[in-house]
């Protein structure tokens, strides 16, 4: 009885190859996935791409140059940063930005609470807050003047900021991104 049993033929829908392994094949569904496979792959070379230039922080695509219209002041920063990085945010002065020896520079208060102002160099003579920012006083009696702001952005966002010589009016707005 149990030996009847197994002498039966086994039928399968599934057409072989040479008789002897099934294999089942979509064409359709494997066109469709090689096409899947296509896409996937030029998304992660775009992303690639974007990462090396700089869209996602620290390359050619992030960084950026601002200058007043009468040329006073000229800020060079990074436009794209990252949350936790560090970053400098380097302001330069013209000819112009210097009364009696001194360049006053007012920083907006984004700058020191949002962008985390950690260091200032050369460190100002005095500074006073009010106004919304704080107002930096830098001797100075020659130019190329420069001064360097050490940032390090604590959360993700659109930080907007001023950068203004009070004395003389010029003013530089921008905003930077800051990513996670």
């Amino acid at each position: 009885m149990g030996a009847h049993a197994f002498r039966t033929p086994v039928h399968d829908s599934v057409p072989k190859v040479n008789r002897e392994i099934a294999v089942g094949e979509d064409l359709e569904f494997q066109r469709k996935w090689w096409t899947f496979e296509k896409i996937v792959w030029i998304v992660y070379g775009l992303v690639l791409l974007g990462a090396l230039l700089g869209l996602f922080g620290r390359g050619w695509l992030a960084k950026t140059q601002r200058t007043s219209p009468d040329g006073a002041l000229t800020l060079k920063y990074d436009r794209i940063q990252r949350a936790g990085t560090p970053s400098d945010v380097t302001v330069l002065f013209g000819e112009e930005a210097i009364r009696n020896g001194e360049i006053h520079l007012f920083i907006s208060q984004s700058v020191v609470a949002k962008l985390g102002a950690q260091r200032i160099s050369p460190q100002p003579a005095k500074s006073t807050v009010g106004n919304g920012g704080v107002t930096y006083t830098f001797p100075a009696n020659h130019i190329p003047a420069s001064v360097v702001f050490s940032v390090q952005p604590s959360g993700a966002g659109s930080i907007p900021f001023r950068v203004q010589l009070p004395d003389v009016g010029s003013s530089v707005e921008s905003k930077i991104v800051v990513l996670p």
